[in-house]
């Protein structure tokens, strides 16, 4: 592929809030709650246990996946890399990526304002998503994204992105 990305999106097996009730549910098991009152130093020891051996962070240690953005003429299209693991299971100890293959395409207009195209793309992220098999109960992170989308020229990026007048290096 020439086409150079203009962002990649990473592809969590989970969202944040299901991984927190995960490790919560996990910390339970590690811990007894009778020692809270009883053996208040047996239990911080438990907690400390947990979260120096057990616990990782969501950020991270989640991801299975990247999506990556590109132009192709008035097209913006998406490719992705994901684990090549048989089973996508909590904390992949060991992970490895693989060229998945083509997301999605999806055709813009050059009448659309630089905001209107930003609005479109985050609809198709979000449709794609929801919908579309392997990522259909993923959890694409598109907080940086929507943060940095907002400020850019999308037309521009487009323009000057676009593959057939990109220059070869």
């Amino acid at each position: 592929m020439l086409e150079p990305y203009f962002f990649e999106i990473p592809i969590y097996r989970c969202n944040p809030e299901i991984h927190e009730k995960e490790m919560k549910s996990k910390e339970n098991q590690y811990t007894i709650e009778e020692y809270r009152e009883t053996a208040p130093d047996s239990y911080q020891n438990m907690i400390n246990y947990f979260h120096s051996t057990i616990w990782y962070p969501w950020k991270y240690n989640e991801i299975i996946g990247w999506l990556c953005l590109y132009i192709l003429g008035t097209q913006f299209r998406g490719e992705y890399y994901f684990t090549t693991s048989n089973r996508i299971g909590k904390g992949i100890r060991k992970k490895k990526f693989k060229y998945s293959g083509k997301a999605f395409e999806h055709s813009l207009t050059r009448t659309t304002s630089s905001n209107e195209i930003f609005e479109e793309i985050l609809r198709v992220l979000e449709r794609v998503n929801k919908n579309e098999i392997p990522f259909k109960n993923r959890y694409f992170d598109l907080r940086t994204f929507k943060t940095i989308g907002k400020f850019v020229n999308w037309k521009n990026l487009i323009d000057k992105l676009n593959s057939f007048k990109y220059p070869e290096k």
